[in-house]
């Protein structure tokens, strides 16, 4: 039944593939933007006018999306609010934070649990409209951002077919789990979408071999790198791709290395600070002590072998649940696997480019699902499997070099039927949550 619903989706992904390539106003339309793109145009419109103007019609539609897909109530699970308050008050710990939102205790003292990162972007946000303020903006609006810099990415790794290239931005920002969280963006889910952001910006950086600054380049590349480590440890695991590529595409060598470290030592230095005022260690222990308080009495910590096989079977093998009853499909909330909600990714194995550009993302990817593998829980609540956002865009850049055809042709419309396929399961999965729908 599982297959079955999966060939269903596919087919109807197909039939408005073939519907949207017949259209003439989509032809028109498409058209009038490779024709935006030509030469002739561009003695008109300069190019970095043109690339704005994308950029920009990119975030525009993305933001629009991830809005209608938007549950627009108010997100009380906002933990991250509850310590940006802290922090704006001067402290640390959140005496007053509610018992429904996880948190860890401390020599007497009530801390939230999570990395603090997200917390730091959201101080403006909360000194301005205090605790009324609703965290899912955010994510919407870092979600449609995510869109542009992937988008940005691709023409970095010279994918330089216009068409593929939004083909291929809907596939990561859409047909992954970054649509779900982004477009729900509750605590846990908008930790993942800034993580995501200062990731993706991170990688940017790094691929940009032009810059007329490259070492102000690589230090803002490290900054970025670190900031999103202060939202989510594991993604520190990712480091392999940002060494390869200093060394062997920027080919800064040893002074490209330190200003990538320079540049993340400010953000690391600061989050290792606010470990040490807060546990008396640089490390962070709000992951053990969750750890402690969930399996009480447990020996070995969050991270074991044993758990390796649910999380290996949460990660590819994790079905929907079946019902007799309306809609008859559901999500788990213990998840869904990438292979259902991202089967493209499989693309990923078919990427041929420069060998430290694919070696670099495979290990990174190897590397950040370690944590994941091991943990004591595969992340639920969620839709599909948002531990997976820590190392899914290296594996949906692998996807897009796979999935681009290397005489810079269109897309296939199979290949674009299966990135629909991906969009509409990670849609269902945002209206089925917004309908309270999911099932355990």
């Amino acid at each position: 039944m599982d297959y079955y619903y999966i060939l269903v989706i596919f087919a109807f992904s197909l039939v408005c593939v073939f519907i949207i390539d017949k259209l003439i106003i989509i032809k028109k339309l498409e058209s009038v933007f490779v024709n935006l793109m030509s030469d002739r145009l561009h003695l008109k419109i300069s190019t970095a006018k043109m690339t704005i103007l994308i950029n920009v019609l990119i975030f525009l539609v993305s933001s629009g999306v991830l809005f209608i897909f938007n549950k627009h109530e108010f997100v009380v699970y906002n933990n991250y609010s509850y310590l940006s308050d802290a922090l704006l008050h001067g402290r640390f710990d959140i005496p007053n934070m509610p018992l429904y939102l996880e948190q860890v205790a401390f020599e007497g003292k009530t801390y939230m649990h999570f990395a603090p990162g997200p917390s730091i972007i959201l101080l403006p946000f909360i000194a301005i409209f205090g605790m009324s303020f609703d965290i899912s903006i955010i994510s919407i609006l870092l979600g449609a951002a995510n869109c542009v810099i992937f988008y940005n990415i691709l023409i970095k790794l010279n994918i330089n077919n216009f068409n593929t290239r939004i083909w291929l931005t809907i596939l990561f920002g859409f047909g992954t789990v970054h649509f779900f969280l982004a477009a729900l963006g509750h605590s846990w889910f908008l930790g993942h979408i800034v993580t995501t952001f200062f990731l993706l910006m991170a990688v940017l950086l790094t691929l940009n071999n032009t810059a007329k600054k490259p070492f102000l380049n690589l230090f803002l590349a490290g900054f970025c790198f670190a900031f999103a480590i202060t939202c989510r440890l594991p993604v520190l695991l990712t480091f392999p791709f940002f060494i390869l590529i200093i060394l062997f595409h920027q080919k800064r060598g040893l002074k490209g290395l330190i200003s990538f470290g320079v540049g993340a030592f400010i953000p690391g230095f600061l989050y290792m600070l606010y470990n040490y005022l807060r546990y008396n260690t640089i490390m962070d222990l709000g992951y053990y002590l969750t750890f402690e308080k969930d399996k009480k009495g447990e020996p070995g910590g969050p991270l074991q072998f044993k758990y390796i096989p649910f999380n290996l079977y949460s990660l590819f093998l994790m079905a929907p649940v079946w019902s007799v009853n309306h809609p008859y499909i559901y999500p788990s909330l213990n998840g869904l696997a990438l292979t259902f909600t991202t089967p493209a990714a499989i693309f990923a194995f078919k990427a041929k480019s420069k060998w430290y550009l694919i070696v670099g993302l495979w290990i990174s990817i190897i590397f950040a699902a370690i944590p994941f593998v091991m943990n004591y829980g595969n992340g639920m609540a969620q839709f599909g499997m948002r531990y997976s956002m820590d190392f899914l865009p290296f594996i949906i850049i692998l996807a897009a070099i796979g999935l681009n055809n290397k005489d810079n042709t269109n897309l296939s419309n199979l290949k674009k039927a299966l990135i629909l396929f991906c969009a509409f399961v990670n849609g269902w999965g945002a209206i089925i949550w917004n309908m309270g729908l999911q099932k355990f």
